[in-house]
């Protein structure tokens, strides 16, 4: 009936019957990975904060175990998504406390229903107070040795 041109024809209709199926796969990936791209990036900072809080905590309970008259205050700069944050640090007769509690805002209907949408950020940290002045003194060794004086 085409003669010639009857195999271009066919050839022509096949290829407009899949040129809309790109379009709707990429749609149907793109509501899988999203999510779970924005789920791990959420994790890293919740990690992170985790990380920063446990570090901070350490660093009060030194301090607190050097210096007798400290507050007790914590400063919190460095907090990436952290939220409500509460921390103590105190001290008893060989022993320095440290903690903090607070929270980690995730938005997402699983989240929510899982976890009431957000994740505990709570720290404690205890040291004795004869190990946190061997730290420090090992801070100081590092100072000295980087300035080029001897320990």
């Amino acid at each position: 009936m085409f003669g010639r041109n009857d195999a271009v024809y066919r050839m022509m209709l096949n290829r407009m019957d899949y040129r809309g199926s790109f379009t709707i796969e990429a749609a149907l990936l793109m509501t899988v990975i999203i999510p779970v791209l924005t789920g791990l990036i959420y994790l890293g900072i919740y990690q992170h904060d985790k990380a920063w809080l446990l570090g901070r905590m350490q660093t009060a309970a030194v301090e607190m175990a050097v210096n007798k008259e400290s507050s007790g205050t914590v400063k919190w700069n460095g907090i990436i998504g952290g939220e409500k944050l509460t921390g103590t640090v105190s001290r008893q007769k060989n022993r320095v406390k440290a903690t903090v509690e607070g929270s980690f805002f995730v938005p997402g209907l699983v989240m929510k229903f899982f976890a009431g949408g957000r994740l505990s950020l709570d720290c404690s940290v205890e040291k004795p107070v004869i190990e946190a002045k061997k730290e420090i003194q090992k801070f100081r060794n590092l100072e000295r040795l980087q300035k080029g004086g001897e320990t």
